[in-house]
Formats: structure tokens, sequence, C-alpha cells
């Protein structure tokens, strides 16, 4: 996975974008109603869209 990449949870979720990428952890980003949500995920919960 790589920076700009588009992904989702693999149960489901609101797609993200990879901000960052840590070796097996990525930063993701995303809209919740008009704020910016960041979380940080293991690589191996994500599915690239």
């Amino acid at each position: 996975m790589f920076i700009g990449d588009t992904v989702q949870l693999n149960s489901g979720g609101p797609l993200m974008t990879i901000e960052a990428v840590y070796e097996s952890e990525v930063t993701c980003i995303w809209f919740d109603n008009n704020s910016v949500v960041r979380h940080n995920f293991n690589e191996v919960l994500l599915v690239k869209i």
C-alpha cells in the first residue's frame, strides 16, 4: 500500500485515503461530517479499493 491509495476496512466502513505508511502500520484519513479523522491501522485490516 502506498500514500494516496484509497482503502477500506475488511469489515466495511468509510472509504479512507492513506496518509502515511510505517512498516505494517498505515495512517488513514477520511471525512466524518465536516471534520477530518485520522487513525492508524495495521495493514492486514485494510483492503485497497
